[in-house]
């Protein structure tokens, strides 16, 4: 795998476990500040490193970066959220066992 692909891994794993630590309503509003600076980025470098040849995911992760930008934020309540994170943390999931993982190799197991 080229490292493009594999800091996309990197980062999409680094997403997941902010998402899934976003949905604890324990901490303060920078820590969501954080969350989504670093959601979008993620979004967009997987447009930049997968392409936009399957039109569906590039919508969905342009949706994903627009949503999750800190520039202009989406304010929704935290009940609102909840869903939201937990549905872009699993389709960053689905996004590495399909997208990432190397041909041939059977989807959970490590990639070499």
């Amino acid at each position: 795998m080229d490292s493009n692909r594999e800091n996309l891994r990197l980062g999409l794993w680094v997403a997941i476990a902010a998402l899934v630590v976003a949905v604890v309503p324990i901490w303060p509003y920078g820590l969501y500040t954080l969350v989504r600076l670093v959601v979008s980025s993620v979004a967009s470098f997987a447009i930049y490193v997968l392409g936009t040849s399957d039109s569906k995911r590039t919508v969905a992760l342009v949706v994903v970066a627009l949503l999750f930008n800190p520039i202009a934020p989406v304010h929704l309540s935290r009940l609102a959220w909840l869903p939201i994170d937990l549905g872009v943390a699993f389709s960053f999931w689905r996004i590495i066992e399909g997208n990432l993982t190397p041909r041939g190799t059977p989807p959970g197991s490590p990639a070499v």
